[in-house]
This record gives C-alpha cells, sequence and structure tokens, in this order.
C-alpha cells in the first residue's frame, strides 16, 4: 500500500504544476489591469483554487492546502467589488506568490502521508492489497 501512496503523491504533485500552469494567466488578467471587472476569471480562479485545496488536503499536503485556502478567501471577498480595488490585487498576487512557490517546489515527501505507516490499515483490512 505505501508504494501506491507515493505514486498517488507523485501524480498529485504533477497535477499540481499543471493546475498551477492553468491558473496563472486567469489570476495574471484578474490582478492586473485596475479597471478591470472580476468576471468569469474569477469564478474559474476560486473553482481551480478550490479544488488544489481540497486534493491537496485530502492528501497531506497542508501547506499548500493553507496556502490555496487563504488565496480562495481572497478571491471570494473580490466577488463583492465591481472593480478590483488596488490591495485585492496585491493581496491575489502575494497569495499566487506564495502558492507558486510551493507548488514548484512541491516532492511527495511534503506530504504527510509519504511516511504514514499503513500497516494497521492493511491488518484491519485481513492483510488484503489493492
Amino acid at each position: 500500500m505505501q508504494t501506491e501512496i507515493r505514486q498517488l503523491l507523485d501524480r498529485h504533485c504533477t497535477s499540481l504544476a499543471r493546475e498551477l500552469a492553468e491558473l496563472e494567466p486567469a489570476v495574471a488578467r484578474l490582478a492586473g489591469a485596475p479597471q478591470q471587472a472580476p468576471g468569469s476569471d474569477l469564478a474559474a480562479c476560486i473553482a481551480q483554487v478550490h479544488r488544489i485545496k481540497g486534493s491537496s488536503g485530502s492528501i497531506g499536503f497542508m501547506e499548500i492546502s493553507a496556502a490555496a485556502r487563504d488565496l480562495e478567501t481572497t478571491l471570494r471577498r473580490a466577488r463583492s467589488q465591481a472593480i478590483l480595488s488596488g490591495p485585492v490585487r496585491q493581496g491575489i498576487r502575494e497569495h499566487v506568490g506564495v502558492l507558486s512557490d510551493l507548488i514548484t517546489n512541491v516532492r511527495p515527501e511534503d506530504s504527510r502521508f509519504f511516511a504514514y505507516d499503513f500497516s494497521a490499515f492493511e491488518q484491519g483490512m485481513g492483510g488484503e492489497q489493492g
């Protein structure tokens, strides 16, 4: 089971890089032009960041999940603005920077499940392995 978990963690690291690449252009548009209304980019960013937060937290990448949560909170607050203010745009840029740094440097070993001992769980299943 440990091998399968580590493979899952490795795949997640790869998918995070892809998700970040998909997220960055929309966030750049949001955080860029001061006279731009948030529009559909905001909804797409919230959905993408929410997925990153949930999937990362579910498999033990707690720092990434927390950074995504902070960005999601900032993006959700921005929904109430017709035009994003300078401080809101700056907050978005800062939170994206933190999330980007974490994702860029993520390794499977960063998950709290990387070294977790699943033997008790496997024994509870009668020693069966998938």
